[in-house]
């Protein structure tokens, strides 16, 4: 394969990850593993974050632990949680176990929940506010978070990780700095159990008035967040193979060569295949 072929097949990658997947997942695992050992760790993820997680799941187990981690470690929990729950029991630990810290805990929370259940779909990163504090610090603290926000309506929680109200972003910055959030809260809107499951989620009255309802536990306690958009993802993943799009549909407005750059990449990587040694010089992996 030429330099100009693979810088071609680099492209396609980094470009459409989106078509690349399509193409690979019509490709058996093995192949497809190979291929992402070779490919630096960008286009990697990039391809990663847009694999069908049963098909992710059978790549990332012939994969070393520590190559599959740093494939996975910058996806969202959502998807590396729906990729673990497809992986045997031995492969799922040994990657739980090598994620960094925060996403191994998020992650063991949403498997600890039915499939089919509206905790196994939440987003369990997100931003809350204890009710003790006061709107500057509030701000401080939604500043320097990198959890999903609803700024209509952050919840603000006690000292039992119950909700005591939500607050609006709005009266956080028209507040006095000095002001404490539960002078300025509202009432608890509806709210999910982490439980329900996804078909009677979806028939809540409370998306008629929000597109993101807070999830708590059994014992009322804020576990996470569900986005209307997830709602409907979760729906349809049980017939994910079933909506595979056709790949000439998919590939319709990208140009044919990049379809055959990354086949000729796939070709050279079969060829190396039983030959340790060998390697596509692509540039930096880590």
């Amino acid at each position: 394969m030429h330099s100009s072929e693979l810088e071609l097949a680099l492209t396609f990658v980094q470009a459409h990850p989106d078509a690349a997947a399509r193409e690979l997942e019509l490709q058996l695992p093995e192949m497809t593993a190979s291929l992402m050992n070779t490919l630096p760790l960008p286009q990697g993820r990039a391809i990663m974050k847009q694999l069908l997680p049963t098909y992710a799941a059978r790549v990332c187990a012939q994969l070393s632990v520590d190559r599959a981690v740093g494939l996975l470690v910058e996806s969202g929990v959502n998807h590396v949680a729906s990729i673990l729950r497809c992986l045997p029991n031995a492969n799922r630990k040994a990657l739980v176990k090598g994620l960094p810290e925060k996403t191994a805990a998020l992650c063991r929370l949403m498997l600890s929940y039915s499939e089919d259940t509206v905790g196994a779909w939440m987003t369990a990163d997100i931003v809350m506010l204890p009710v003790d504090c006061v709107a500057g610090e509030a701000l401080q603290r939604l500043a320097l978070s990198g959890g999903v926000i609803d700024s209509e309506a952050i919840p603000v929680i006690d000292k039992s990780q119950q909700v005591a109200g939500t607050a609006a972003m709005r009266d956080l910055l028209r507040a006095q700095e000095q002001t404490t959030v539960s002078q300025i809260m509202h009432e608890v809107p509806a709210a999910l159990s982490s439980r329900t499951s996804l078909a009677s989620a979806s028939r809540h009255e409370g998306w008629r008035q929000r597109d993101i309802m807070m999830v708590l536990n059994r014992n009322r306690q804020l576990v996470g967040m569900l986005r209307h958009l997830d709602l409907r993802r979760s729906l349809e993943r049980f017939g994910e193979l079933t909506g595979h799009v056709p790949q000439s549909d998919l590939l319709s407005g990208i140009s044919e060569v990049y379809s055959s750059a990354l086949s000729a990449m796939l070709g050279l990587v079969s060829g190396q295949q039983g030959n340790k040694t060998a390697a596509i010089n692509v540039g930096e992996r880590r």
